[in-house]
């Protein structure tokens, strides 16, 4: 072989190598196996049905760097399993999520748990997007409050 094509070689590896890279260290974090499920065709969504009964948590006055807990009760009212895909909050910094990594059978309700760490104070207002199966995919939560020193 010429040096040219073992070259070219080398520079075609080399992109196929770093493009693989920075899909795996760039893509959203997914709730893997649910997304698996929709690929198999045993969540699709096209009978699932998201209903949050309590889409605002007020958590209230309190003093800064405290830690506050809430939960949302997501019940799917479909007829297909509800996935919950990923939850990406406003804040990475003061809000942690926790959603159910296992589909929502019909009829049922689950729970999204969030906690919050105050980390200034005044007045907030944030919002975590539900990405789920369903149609509209981005259902959208609220968390707010007062921080006092």
């Amino acid at each position: 072989m010429s040096r040219k094509v073992i070259v070219g070689i080398v520079i075609a590896v080399a992109v196929t190598v770093a493009a693989g890279m920075a899909y795996v260290w760039f893509a959203p974090a997914k709730n893997e196996e649910a997304v698996d499920e929709v690929k198999r065709g045993t969540g699709t969504g096209t009978g699932a049905s998201v209903e949050i009964t309590n889409p605002v948590i007020d958590l209230g006055t309190f003093r800064q760097r405290e830690v506050k807990k809430g939960e949302y009760a997501i019940c799917n009212n479909g007829t297909s399993p509800l996935i919950i895909l990923k939850a990406v909050s406003s804040c990475n910094n003061c809000i942690d999520v926790e959603y159910p990594q296992k589909p929502i059978p019909p009829g049922q309700t689950a729970w999204i748990k969030v906690t919050y760490t105050a980390n200034s104070p005044g007045r907030f207002n944030k919002t975590i997007d539900i990405h789920t199966n369903t149609k509209p995919q981005v259902n959208t939560l609220r968390i707010e409050g007062v921080v006092t020193e």
